[in-house]
């Protein structure tokens, strides 16, 4: 599927790759439940490069608000350890204090296939 169309649906699509489940999401909700578009994450985002494609991932911070406001039990599980890289990155000279940590380098490229789950509640 070309991610084209999976933008183009709205909402989310979940992958599973042999480097670990990847979300893409066209808005992510703000601590109180505000929508927040591409437009409006781009700014804080991160440009990560890996095998020549470029991703913009969202900062740390609109991660972890997204978190706070699904508030669903995975999310409070992935919640300290989040926060606890938030507080390792504040003050590095490499990031901003609100932006994904560096991509880590591999030499072989990760499979990637579209991942179904069952409807998720709070999504």
């Amino acid at each position: 599927m070309q991610i084209d169309a999976i933008l183009s649906q709205g909402g989310f699509s979940n992958w599973r790759t042999d480097a670990g489940d990847l979300d893409i999401m066209t808005e992510m909700r703000d601590r109180d439940g505000t929508p927040r578009r591409y437009g409006d994450l781009a700014g804080d985002a991160r440009v990560l490069s890996y095998a020549g494609i470029q991703v913009r991932v969202a900062s740390l911070n609109a991660i972890v608000a997204s978190k706070e406001f699904a508030n669903r039990p995975k999310d409070r599980d992935a919640l300290p350890e989040l926060r606890q890289l938030q507080e390792r990155m504040r003050g590095t000279r490499h990031d901003r204090p609100n932006a994904v940590p560096p991509a880590t380098s591999s030499t072989r490229p990760h499979r990637c296939e579209p991942h179904r789950r069952g409807p998720t509640p709070g999504r």
